[in-house]
């Protein structure tokens, strides 16, 4: 019987882990569906980083999934537009030109520059005047936003939230 006692708790540990993984990818598609509407529990999580949880809850969000070949974007998502970018957006995540990095957002985050896709944003800042607008984003006293990208080339999803 003891020999058999460390195979149990190996057996007991894996399914833990594995339960955990599971619970935790779970979150993430029913968060980043919550947000944005699109439904990322097909998709493969390549990359999952939450550095929240600082002075008033500041941090960064940061997912990237590969969506695969699966004919599943819906082109009709609420608050999804078409690429490019507003100015405001594309000066924060990549600065004026796409190989400039002036706020280094979307380069320490691992998101390249894409032509063909879809955007989401979400201003989340208590005075921003209009949420799923970017004008007054350099305005505000801090940042507080959501934004995904769809590279409809690559079918990839990445997603960013920020708050400062």
């Amino acid at each position: 019987m003891r020999a058999k006692k460390p195979l149990i708790i190996a057996i007991i540990v894996v399914i833990v882990c594995a339960g955990i993984f599971l619970f935790s990818k779970g979150e993430k598609c029913r968060y980043v569906k919550r947000v944005t509407g699109f439904d990322i529990s097909s998709c493969k999580i390549l990359k999952s980083e939450d550095t929240h949880g600082g002075f008033l809850g500041d941090g960064e969000y940061i997912l990237i999934a590969d969506c695969g070949k699966d004919p599943h974007w819906p082109a009709d998502l609420y608050g999804w537009k078409e690429l490019p970018l507003p100015e405001n957006i594309q000066l924060i995540m990549y600065g004026p030109e796409p190989d400039e990095y002036d706020y280094s957002l979307a380069g320490e985050a691992g998101i390249p520059y894409i032509e063909n896709g879809y955007y989401y944003f979400e201003n989340r800042h208590p005075n921003a005047e209009k949420e799923d607008s970017s004008e007054d984003l350099f305005d505000l006293f801090s940042f507080n936003f959501s934004l995904a990208l769809y590279d409809a080339d690559k079918d990839m999803l990445y997603y960013y939230d920020l708050d400062t």
